[in-house]
C-alpha cells in the first residue's frame, strides 16, 4: 500500500475510542473518535488488523500513528488508555 515510500513527517498519539473497523481486499482501517468529536481514519498494515479489533473494539485507546507528508496516517500500536506509557515524546490529540 505504499507505506514504506510514504515520508513520515511525524509520530503522534490518538486518544480516544475505536468505533470503527474496515477490511477490505485493498484497505484496512481502523476509525477512532478522540475527546472534541473527530474521526480519524488510521491504515492499519495487513495482518495487523484482527490484533487491533477484537480485543480493542468499542474501547478507549491510545493509538501512536505515524502521519506522512500528504496526511495519511498509519497505525504503529494501540493500547488501552491506562495500559499506555505516556511522556514517550509523541504529540497527543485527545
Amino acid at each position: 500500500m505504499g507505506y514504506l515510500d510514504a515520508d513520515v513527517t511525524e509520530v503522534i498519539q490518538i486518544v480516544g475510542v475505536l468505533n470503527a473497523a474496515k477490511s477490505k481486499k485493498r484497505t484496512r482501517r481502523v476509525e477512532i473518535e478522540d475527546d472534541s468529536g473527530t474521526t480519524h481514519e488510521i491504515d492499519v498494515q495487513e495482518g495487523m488488523i484482527a490484533d487491533v479489533v477484537r480485543p480493542f473494539f468499542e474501547a478507549r485507546v491510545v493509538a501512536d500513528v505515524s502521519r506522512s507528508t500528504n496526511g495519511k496516517l498509519l497505525l504503529l500500536n494501540v493500547n488501552l488508555e491506562g495500559d499506555n506509557p505516556e511522556g514517550d515524546g509523541a504529540s497527543r490529540i485527545k
